[in-house]
This record gives structure tokens, C-alpha cells and sequence, in this order.
């Protein structure tokens, strides 16, 4: 029996490149190096540059993201592959599985994996896909402080 592999941060393109080439599925890989080049806010304007993603937006802001054009609602999220609670329990469809992405600083995630086809081992849960964020680990800080003051 296969077990799922361990979340790791994939923290160069040239890594992300091969994990997504040696997947046994149709996965997207963001990592960090391609996270922190743009000022970003929130994790989902993060994930708005990765392929067969679109965002919905609230007062200007990136909010929930869709999979492949379906509906938030419809798509799966984990963080370190823990399910991520819905944030917004009602919806149109009555699921109720959308999260927020915009409560997650961009700060605190190592890199991001999205699943277009689900694996056997996975929930089936998310007819688009399923997003999991990868946590940054200590070493990715390499000395430097997360919070500075003065």
C-alpha cells in the first residue's frame, strides 16, 4: 500500500519543477523563491499565479480561490495536509467548504501545493482540485527574525 508523501517545502523552482515532473498526478508546485518575489498580502493573491487558479475578490482584496473554474466551495484545502475548517459554513451550494485565504499571511507558508487530480489516498472531496499549503519550517528562516521591532 502507498502512502501519501510528507508535506516539504520545495523552495527553489528548479525542485518544484522536478516534484511536479515526478508526481504520480496533475500537480501545480509554488515555492517559496516564487512566493516572495512579489509584495503580496495574503496567501491568496500568492496563489492567483499558479495555473488553473482564479480568485475571488471582496473590497478590492483576494478572498477565496477557485480550482479549474469551479467554485470554491467545490475544492479542497489542508494546511501541512490537515483540513482546513470552512470559513464560511452557508453558501450557494450549501457545502459550506470555501476557505478564506486572505486570514493567512503570506509570511507564514513555505510554499504551496496544488493537486488538479486527486491521488487515491486523498479525500474526494475536491471536484476542482485540492490546495495544500506547505508551513515554513525554521531553517527557511536561516537566522532572521519573523517578527522585528524597534
Amino acid at each position: 500500500m502507498r502512502t501519501a508523501p510528507a508535506p516539504s517545502a520545495t523552495t527553489t523552482r528548479a525542485a518544484a519543477l522536478e516534484e511536479k515532473a515526478e508526481a504520480p498526478n496533475l500537480i501545480e508546485v509554488q515555492p517559496l523563491s516564487e512566493i516572495v518575489k512579489l509584495p503580496d498580502i495574503n496567501t491568496a493573491e500568492a496563489l492567483q499565479r499558479i495555473p488553473g487558479i482564479s480568485l475571488e475578490t471582496d473590497s478590492g482584496e483576494g478572498r477565496f480561490i477557485n480550482i479549474r473554474g469551479l467554485d470554491s466551495d467545490l475544492n479542497a484545502s489542508t494546511y501541512a495536509g490537515v483540513r482546513l475548517p470552512a470559513s464560511n459554513p452557508s453558501s450557494p451550494f450549501g457545502g459550506g467548504r470555501a476557505v478564506a485565504f486572505d486570514a493567512f499571511p503570506t509570511g507564514i507558508i513555505g510554499g504551496v501545493e496544488l493537486t488538479k487530480t486527486l491521488r487515491p489516498d486523498m479525500d474526494a472531496e475536491g471536484l476542482g482540485g485540492s490546495i495544500n499549503l506547505v508551513p515554513r519550517t525554521g531553517a527557511e528562516f536561516a537566522g532572521r527574525p519573523f517578527v522585528e521591532a524597534d
